[in-house]
C-alpha cells in the first residue's frame, strides 16, 4: 500500500480493505497494529497528534473499527515514521520485521 506521495507504507501495520459503501472505501488495521504502536512507545494521544487526527479516531483504530483510506494512511505513516524502542520490542518478545 502506498500513501498519496507514492511512499510504501507496507512496513507499517497492516491495513485491510473491509467495505465499500456508496463509493467510500473503508479500511481496518490488522491485529499487529496495537503491537506496532506499543513497541514504539506511542500513546493514543501522541499518535493522534503525530497523525493529525482526533484521539477518538486513534481509539477507534486501536479497537478495530473501520476508517477512511486517508485517515488510515495518516495513522499508518505516523506509526511507521516513529522509531521502534528496542527495549520495548525485546520486552514484548516479538519483532514485526520477522513477520
Amino acid at each position: 500500500m502506498s500513501d498519496e506521495t507514492g511512499r510504501d507504507v507496507a512496513a507499517s501495520p497492516t491495513v485491510e480493505r473491509v467495505a465499500q459503501r456508496a463509493g467510500a472505501v473503508k479500511y481496518r488495521f490488522s491485529t499487529d497494529f496495537r503491537e506496532a504502536v506499543r513497541i514504539r512507545g506511542l500513546t493514543a494521544a501522541k499518535l493522534a497528534c503525530l497523525a493529525h487526527v482526533a484521539p477518538a479516531t486513534v481509539a477507534a483504530a486501536l479497537s478495530g473499527h473501520e476508517l477512511r483510506l486517508d485517515t488510515a494512511l495518516r495513522i499508518a505513516k505516523a506509526v511507521s515514521d516513529a522509531p521502534v524502542v528496542p527495549a520495548l520490542e525485546t520486552w514484548s518478545g516479538s519483532s514485526l520485521d520477522d513477520q
